[in-house]
């Protein structure tokens, strides 16, 4: 389960507080709703006393300047809006964000290191060559592999389709448990 919710404040707040309900162990909101309704979601995971993570999403790891360019109508760099957002969850109080590994070691570097980075756009060695590489439609622009997502600070990583769409998908998380385990012995 993949929770992310974008709306007004109280419709998410309300999201939130049944994922906390059900013991969901993290899920997000879009920090384009506003450090508002950020700090609103923090101030309810601590008046129930809430275990759960919840962390805000930055840029999307398929966009790119060109992208948020478009958007925004003017040169935007993506590494300051990230950052600029993890201020916004950090102000808030929550606990991290979700941004590019690209992106996590400056976020560690200015936040903590106990602000979490979840980093999606995760790529194994195993896709960067070969029929694999050939084979891929890549959606994804602000890509690493797991290997360099760990040295760059990454908490948690998110790789799907390189193991859900693999022949052998247990073979696929065997060789990111390997990348995992060399980054983090070297």
């Amino acid at each position: 389960m993949d929770l992310k919710f974008h709306d007004i404040t109280n419709t998410v707040v309300q999201a939130c507080l049944f994922a906390v309900e059900q013991n969901v162990f993290m899920f997000n909101v879009h920090c384009s709703n506003s450090e508002k309704t950020m700090r609103a979601v923090a101030e309810m995971l601590k008046e129930k006393g809430s275990r759960s993570i919840c962390i805000g999403v930055t840029v999307l790891t398929n966009l790119n300047a060109q992208d948020l360019q478009q958007f925004y109508g003017a040169a935007v760099d993506v590494e300051t809006t990230v950052e600029a957002m993890a201020a916004a969850v950090s102000n808030a109080g929550l606990q991290g964000i979700v941004c590019s590994a690209q992106e996590a070691a400056a976020i560690k570097q200015r936040f903590g290191k106990s602000f979490i980075t979840v980093c999606p756009g995760v790529r194994p060695a195993f896709t960067q060559s070969g029929s694999y590489a050939q084979n891929r439609k890549e959606d994804q622009a602000r890509v690493m592999t797991a290997y360099e997502a760990v040295k760059n600070g990454a908490d948690y990583l998110v790789v799907g389709r390189p193991i859900t769409q693999h022949p052998d998908p247990v073979q696929a998380v065997h060789a990111v448990l390997e990348e995992i385990r060399q980054a983090t012995e070297g």
